[in-house]
């Protein structure tokens, strides 16, 4: 069972088709992990926040009761009003999983290292995305076998 090359020059078993990854060595720091866990952690609160007025009774009633009070000839923007509204709500949820996932890895020797292929997430896409689990390379590639559909958490 010899290893072979596959994408990045990672070893990896022909048979298990897994990457075989070095030994992490902790390419962040602790004064970055804090850094990391302080965004997440306030983008976090926003989130739930904004799910929570969303989707609260007293949001609703007042929502309906707007609805009401509006002319009867509006309908088809009520409609495309209440679409958005729900697939920003879709959106701050998936948002959310990546969010509390990635507060879940953060700690792990895993956090910082793509899910893909192993190699350490540059610190500036951490920066920037603090919930990614792809290096830029794996979600460039996993954008393009998509369609071109972005994916926050790459």
């Amino acid at each position: 069972m010899s290893p072979v090359r596959q994408r990045h020059d990672r070893p990896v078993h022909a048979d298990h088709d897994r990457t075989l990854a070095p030994p992490r060595t902790g390419h962040l720091d602790i004064a970055q992990r804090l850094t990391l866990r302080s965004v997440l952690q306030r983008r976090r609160d926003a989130l739930l926040e904004a799910l929570s007025l969303h989707e609260s009774g007293d949001g609703r009633i007042a929502h309906a009761a707007d609805l009401l009070a509006q002319d009867g000839d509006d309908a088809p923007q009520r409609d495309a009003d209440r679409e958005v509204d729900l697939a920003q709500s879709d959106q701050a949820r998936v948002e959310l999983a990546q969010v509390l996932a990635a507060l879940a890895r953060l700690d792990g020797p895993e956090f910082g290292r793509c899910l893909q292929c192993g190699d350490d997430i540059a610190w500036a896409r951490l920066q920037a995305r603090p919930e990614a689990s792809l290096c830029i390379a794996c979600a460039v590639g996993a954008e393009r076998a998509s369609g071109g559909a972005t994916h926050p958490s790459m």
